[in-house]
């Protein structure tokens, strides 16, 4: 049933078989004058009297409405021509009218939608009156908002608060990220006088020298890089954890299907902890090298162009070292052919195994010195993963002692650093973790222990320190603590790591200047 209000001539609808013999009080959404809804017209409380406005089908011309009544004769013009203005209207009675048009905001927005679909007047009308069918009175009408929430219980209404916090955290973190991302970070023109070797400063132009590499600690004074990088390397540890632990049940399986898996590990957390530090090397190319403004967001913006040869050079390395492994366990395997013969071969065998040894050895010390440079050779050159590590090698062909004596010297002003500084603070907070938790948790920090996946023992063992003892595990609980705690752990050895990467990665960069004698910017 449509009518208007005899006051404001404000256009309403409300089913018809909801009204009772008696009538339903109600409230204007745009005036607050008091009705009285009856079956047969509209009744201010007043007693003035307003007719039933025709059906949305019926003809809307001004010559059909009676000319006697004001108030009819306002209700075509809010229904035909000023439907923006009826929902803003509409959309501001909440504020003013608080506790008794409560009843009445349900219709509201049954109005507020008509006006864009003329003819299906009905159908939005029905969706609405689900909530205030059971109100006859104005009180109880009011209250069924309110009543809804409440049905839900206590645990209903602790998980939809749960939830809301949780979506607003996650969207403002994620808000805060990328504000950090996007924001500036200043170029380095004024290296501070504390980061030089004692009695041989850098000089603020010229040419770069052996003098600038403790440049390289100024990377850890930016908190914005040492945070990213943390997380992308725990991020990275966490994902090669999985796959050992998948790996170790693999291995007692099919010994060869395990190794795979094993060097799949490898190169998951090759990848992700390559375009990691790729991002971070932008930085440095820009903010310590080149000296100008730059941000993350620009430099994830470098990786993603140039994740082919970012990921590439060193997944060659892993390739080198996993086929070496693969091929070390294929010819281990023959040593079970029964009847002596796998004895025989295995031992003939064994000068090749021991020069696939070598050979991955000679991988890792080759990817040691390479990888602090490959970055900022894909900067300068630009070129595919391959192009790269060419460019490597002749770089190392052309500038190989100079290389040599600048990464060494590179390696242990980092490592005199970390011995009296990194390692020691390890140290003391495993020992005391240990015996802390050990001593809270006795037997149950033995279980938790006992139950460690395989791929996530180094990370607790670097976490806790040496010692620990283990016992058979208790149960499926002490399996979820034991993960649970091993990916808590690899966050410690993921801060670690990024404060002696970021180092070497800069000095890395330092060092490819020097060697191209180039001059500062």
């Amino acid at each position: 049933m449509d009518f208007n209000c005899a006051k404001c001539g404000a256009p309403h609808a409300f089913p018809e078989n909801q009204i009772g013999p008696d009538g339903l009080k109600l409230s204007c959404f745009s005036c607050g004058a008091k009705i009285t809804l009856h079956r047969g017209g509209v009744v201010l409380l007043d007693g003035a009297e307003a007719a039933p406005t025709p059906p949305p089908s019926a003809s809307r011309g001004d010559d059909e409405m009676p000319a006697t009544d004001p108030p009819v004769e306002l209700a075509p013009e809010p229904r035909v021509e000023p439907t923006p203005e009826v929902i803003e209207v509409a959309s501001e009675p909440p504020a003013p009218v608080s506790a008794p048009p409560a009843p009445v905001e349900p219709v509201v927005e049954a109005v507020s939608e008509p006006p864009k679909a003329v003819e299906p007047a009905v159908e939005p009308v029905s969706e609405p009156v689900s909530a205030p069918p059971a109100p006859v009175e104005p009180v109880a009408e009011g209250l069924a908002p309110v009543a809804a929430p409440a049905a839900m219980g206590f645990f209903g209404l602790a998980k939809s608060q749960i939830t809301r916090v949780a979506s607003t955290v996650s969207t403002k973190s994620k808000q805060r990220l990328e504000i950090a991302a996007a924001a500036e970070i200043a170029a380095k023109t004024e290296i501070p006088s504390g980061l030089s070797f004692p009695g041989a400063a850098p000089t603020p132009t010229g040419p770069w020298t052996w003098r600038d590499l403790p440049t390289a600690f100024i990377a850890l004074f930016d908190l914005r890089r040492l945070v990213f990088t943390t997380l992308g390397l725990w991020a990275a540890l966490v994902a090669f954890g999985l796959v050992q632990w998948l790996a170790s049940w693999l291995r007692a399986q099919v010994v060869i299907l395990g190794a795979l898996t094993s060097v799949l590990g490898f190169v998951a957390l090759f990848s992700i902890a390559a375009f990691v530090l790729s991002v971070m090397s932008f930085v440095v190319q820009k903010s310590v090298i080149e000296r100008q403004q730059t941000t993350i967001k620009e430099g994830i913006a470098w990786s993603k162009r140039w994740l082919k040869s970012v990921v590439g050079t060193p997944l060659a390395f892993v390739v080198v070292f996993g086929g070496v492994v693969i091929l070390q366990s294929l010819i281990s395997m023959l040593g079970h052919i029964p009847g002596g013969v796998g004895a025989v071969l295995l031992g003939a065998l064994t000068p090749i195994i021991v020069l696939l040894g070598l050979l991955a050895g000679a991988t890792v010390i080759a990817a040691l010195y390479a990888l602090p440079l490959y970055l900022s050779v894909i900067y300068d050159r630009k070129g595919s993963a391959y192009e790269t590590l060419v460019d490597l090698f002749a770089l190392f062909k052309d500038h190989g002692s100079r290389l040599l004596g600048h990464t060494l010297l590179s390696m242990g002003m980092i490592g005199a650093t970390a011995a009296v500084t990194v390692i020691p603070a390890c140290r003391i907070g495993a020992r005391l973790t240990s015996g802390v938790m050990g001593y809270a948790l006795r037997e149950q920090f033995a279980a938790l222990l006992s139950a460690l996946p395989h791929g996530f023992v180094g990370f607790v063992h670097f976490a806790f320190g040496k010692g620990l003892f283990y016992q058979q595990t208790l149960g499926f609980a002490d399996s979820v603590g034991a993960l649970l705690m091993g990916i808590g752990a690899a966050a410690g050895l993921a801060l670690v790591l990024s404060l002696v990467l970021l180092s070497y990665m800069t000095a890395g960069a330092i060092t490819y200047n020097i060697v191209l004698k180039r001059d500062k910017p």
